[in-house]
């Protein structure tokens, strides 16, 4: 069984400034190939203990994949570190120099002298060519055998390495996948999906990853080993079979965003939405208007955070906040119908919460939240009752989250597939 490790290298990862993701980044691809990661070493930018590392690498393991140190700065010394491990000298690389100040000039950036490091190389490793960042990766083979392969540590650039140069390197062609797809769903935990999915049997040659990118679970089915033809033929078949699960928690797929997704549909209807935020602050228009195009579909949004603001902003009456309270589905609705006028909107998404720490009362604790999607049939609601000890930040979080999950599934007409959803009501004169 081939034997892999990780070292990660920097000092900012033993300090509490950066989490290491690569090292689990490695161990999931690798896992998906049905290879076991042996084990991940974390050390900080010290030529001496990166050769420790890896001389105790090559007495245990097959190959060793090493994330970090390859910038231009001072505190960079993994090349150095790598070149006496491998009693060679480094050696400067003017072909790939070439490359890097290409890279430069493409988008403009006047290159820095001390970019020049990253063309230096251990003699007689194999340079690693990048399409991503600057920073050229390098493989070296020990005189024990072992494979190490030196990748940045961004995790962008490190997750393209691994799929173009490292996987097909170590495990040959069943390391390149023929097809993939990606589902992100939303409203379900990680071990309630994979629970969901129990006696799921997908089609020979496929193999599902979960991810969790909160607040959403991201799944990944993965072709290997087929052709391209075949292989996106049984990813449609797996696709399907997860759906037919999943389906109501489907938020996006493969690159988009839940936000894309929204924009996407409301431009291709040529209709558009506007917002209405209390506990979440603005976070609703932020994700709406981080999507490319989104003045297109959406021009305004409105923050009422106060009582007086709903009733001046949203033409919410005070009768209703008295009678129900601001945090309400009756508040939030008419906070919808208010504020869909304001802006001549086709949809309008409000919320209304306690967010904690304090606020929370025994009838509307913290982690209390309501929202509502105005559409030109009539306005839905949600209630949601989230755990207080999330916090402030995630309460909000998941608050925007199913707000934009709750337009989604109106405009895909799949309200109904959500069993906490109610409505639609019709205008009732702002009476609730």
């Amino acid at each position: 069984m081939l034997r892999v490790e990780a070292i990660a290298i920097g000092d900012e990862l033993l300090d509490g400034r950066v989490t290491d993701t690569n090292g689990s980044r490695l161990a999931a691809e690798l896992r998906a190939r049905g290879v076991k990661l042996a084990r991940v070493t974390i050390v900080p930018d010290d030529l001496f203990t990166i050769v420790e590392a890896l001389e105790a690498a090559s007495g245990r393991s097959d190959a060793v994949v090493c994330s970090g140190g390859l910038g231009p700065t001072d505190d960079d010394r993994t090349r150095a570190a790598a070149a006496l491990w491998m009693g060679a000298s480094l050696a400067f690389d003017e072909a790939c120099m070439g490359r890097i100040e290409a890279r430069f000039a493409s988008v403009g950036i006047e290159m820095t002298p001390n970019n020049r490091r990253q063309a230096s190389f251990p003699a007689g490793a194999r340079v690693l060519e990048t399409e991503v960042g600057t920073a050229p990766g390098f493989e070296c083979v020990h005189e024990g055998g072992l494979r190490a392969f030196f990748l940045p540590g961004v995790p962008q650039e490190y997750r393209w390495f691994l799929n173009r140069h490292v996987l097909p390197a170590l495990l040959g062609d069943e390391a390149v996948a023929t097809a993939r797809c990606a589902l992100k769903v939303f409203g379900i935990g990680e071990s309630a999906a994979e629970h969901a999915l129990e006696g799921l049997a997908l089609p020979e040659g496929l193999t599902l990853g979960y991810r969790a990118h909160f607040p959403e679970i991201h799944l990944t089915l993965t072709a290997w080993g087929l052709g391209r033809e075949e292989g996106e033929a049984r990813i449609k078949e797996g696709r399907a079979q997860l759906l037919s699960r999943l389906g109501r928690h489907l938020v996006a797929e493969g690159d988009e965003s839940l936000p894309e997704r929204v924009g996407r549909l409301l431009g291709e209807r040529g209709q558009r939405v506007t917002t209405a935020e209390s506990c979440t602050g603005g976070m609703i228009a932020a994700m709406l208007t981080s999507a490319p195009g989104s003045s297109t579909w959406f021009d305004q949004g409105i923050v009422t955070y106060s009582n007086e603001a709903k009733e001046r902003l949203a033409s919410v009456p005070p009768a209703l906040i008295e009678a129900h309270g601001a945090v309400s589905a009756e508040v939030v609705r008419a906070m919808a119908r208010g504020a869909a006028a304001a802006a001549g909107a086709d949809f309008a998404v409000a919320v209304s919460g306690v967010a904690g720490p304090g606020g929370g009362t025994p009838q509307k604790p913290v982690g209390t939240v309501d929202v509502a999607v105005h559409t030109p049939e009539g306005t839905y609601a949600r209630h949601l009752e989230m755990r207080p000890w999330w916090g402030r930040e995630r309460i909000r979080q998941v608050a925007a989250h199913h707000s934009l999950s709750l337009l989604l599934k109106v405009l895909e007409g799949r309200v109904g597939d959500d069993p906490k959803v109610s409505g639609p009501w019709k205008d009732q004169g702002g009476q609730g």
